[in-house]
Formats: structure tokens, C-alpha cells, sequence
């Protein structure tokens, strides 16, 4: 009896310890973005092909804002299609390519929310942050400084949690972002 037991409660016991998401490193929030032609938006072509620079996006219902960690921004239309494919997040988007390489040692763009993740998940605030020419993002409400070059770990202040990082795919002249 305790064998037939063992027998049926050992994979149900192997199924729960493995029940845990293993891939942290992307934020579980629904998220979505598509930018084409990206050519034609200077800060954000940028940002996705010199290491160290950022762009931070944001929209409304007619356009889409982009400005860079040096303050030069451009807005566009947005079109039908966008309209069909609408952005998703919790407040933006900080995008770009850290000045470090991966693990692999490829430069890969990375996509940010814009919340600071501190104030989220603390409060369920979605304080937009800042951000420098250093490569650093700043909440002023609690303080704290996440580091875009580092996988937006906090560097200064009280924050304990990582930027919500997004899954970001660039190619063919085209930028997605999603979850």
C-alpha cells in the first residue's frame, strides 16, 4: 500500500517543484509594441544600433513620442495598422542596446517598461522614470537609480527589484516588442 502510494505522489511532487516559471529574466505583464520603418525614427534607430544608447517611447491615441538619453525627441502618426496592432504596457517603453554585452557576447537590444518596478509593485504606481546620457534611470518618488547597462538592476536608492524587461526582436527594419 505505502509503495503504491510512494508510486503516485512522487511525480505529482516532481510536477509541482517544477511548476515555478524558470525564465525570470522577462516581466509576466502583457506587453506589445511594433515600429516599422525604424530608419525613419532617428532616436530610435539609434538606440537599437549604438551601445549605450536609449530611447524611451511613449504614445498616445494619434501619435507615438520618442526622445533619447541625450533629450532629442520626435513624434510620428500613428496609422491604421498601429491602431489594429495597438501598443501594451504599463507606461512606456525605454529601448535600446546596453553598452555590455550579454553573456554571449553579443550587444542585444533590450526593452524596459517605463514604471518604476519599485513603485508598482510596492503600490501599484506607475511612476514614470527618467533618464540620463549614462545610462541610468531614475524614479523620483522613491529614489532609485536602475542601471540600463546592466540589465536595469538598481544601483542607488532603496530599490530592490530589476526593470520589467520585455522580449524585443529587431530586424529587417522592423522593432517588436511583446510578451
Amino acid at each position: 500500500m505505502l509503495r503504491s502510494v510512494i508510486y503516485y505522489l512522487l511525480p505529482l511532487l516532481c510536477l509541482l517543484s517544477c511548476s515555478e516559471d524558470a525564465n525570470t529574466e522577462y516581466a509576466q505583464i502583457p506587453a506589445f509594441l511594433r515600429v516599422q520603418p525604424v530608419s525613419a525614427v532617428q532616436p530610435l534607430n539609434a538606440a537599437l544600433n549604438s551601445p549605450g544608447a536609449f530611447c524611451k517611447v511613449t504614445f498616445s491615441s494619434k501619435f507615438y513620442h520618442f526622445e533619447n538619453n541625450h533629450g532629442q525627441s520626435t513624434q510620428t502618426n500613428r496609422t491604421a495598422l498601429d491602431a489594429y496592432g495597438k501598443p501594451q504596457c504599463l507606461n512606456g517603453f525605454i529601448i535600446g542596446t546596453p553598452n555590455v554585452p550579454d553573456l554571449s557576447g553579443v550587444m542585444q537590444p533590450v526593452a524596459f517598461d517605463l514604471a518604476c518596478p519599485t513603485c508598482f509593485n510596492n503600490a501599484l504606481i506607475q511612476r514614470s522614470l527618467t533618464f540620463n546620457a549614462q545610462g541610468e534611470a531614475h524614479c523620483s518618488r522613491c529614489e532609485t537609480t536602475y542601471d540600463l547597462n546592466n540589465m536595469g538592476f538598481p544601483k542607488d536608492g532603496p530599490g530592490t527589484n530589476v526593470l520589467l524587461r520585455y522580449h524585443v526582436q529587431y530586424g529587417n527594419d522592423a522593432m517588436v516588442v511583446r510578451n
